[in-house]
């Protein structure tokens, strides 16, 4: 079977970054301002880029056999085996649960931008998981027909 993939930009973490830095670049060559140590500064610009690198998107990859996501450059990955998968359904989430990897009522929430997800029940645990999507119709289509398989 052909794999499917699907990549979720996380735009607000890339345009309120950017803006952070931009501020920060400003601040930190302001004469007026008195410098800061060199260490805190070296931490500060290292964090500003492993944070965008780490979190930039979310990419879903469905195997034969697995669901794969994987946050921006990858260090960050999480795998489902599809033959667990009890149940799947297009969900929308409440504003509030963000964005991110977020600890919801009754599981998980992995997304990087929007609303829309789908929600995954599994056979052996009593948590659900929520993979965010620009195209949940899509994403769900392709869980079951690895599931029907």
């Amino acid at each position: 079977m052909r794999k499917y993939e699907y990549f979720q930009w996380n735009w607000f973490l890339i345009i309120g970054l950017g803006a952070v830095v931009i501020f920060l670049s400003m601040r930190l060559n302001d004469p007026a301002t008195p410098p800061l140590p060199f260490y805190a500064t070296m931490l500060i610009q290292i964090l500003l880029i492993l944070i965008p690198l780490m979190f930039y998107g979310l990419r879903t990859t469905i195997n034969d056999d697995t669901i794969q996501l994987k946050y921006g450059i990858g260090i960050i990955t999480i795998n489902f085996s599809i033959s667990e998968i009890q149940s799947v359904r297009p969900v929308r989430n409440p504003w509030y649960y963000g964005i991110g990897i977020r600890v919801i009522p009754g599981g998980m929430l992995y997304n990087a931008h929007g609303l829309d997800a789908v929600e995954i029940r599994f056979k052996s645990r009593k948590s659900k998981v929520r993979i965010g999507s620009g195209e949940p119709e899509i994403l769900k289509y392709e869980i079951e027909k690895r599931l029907a398989a």
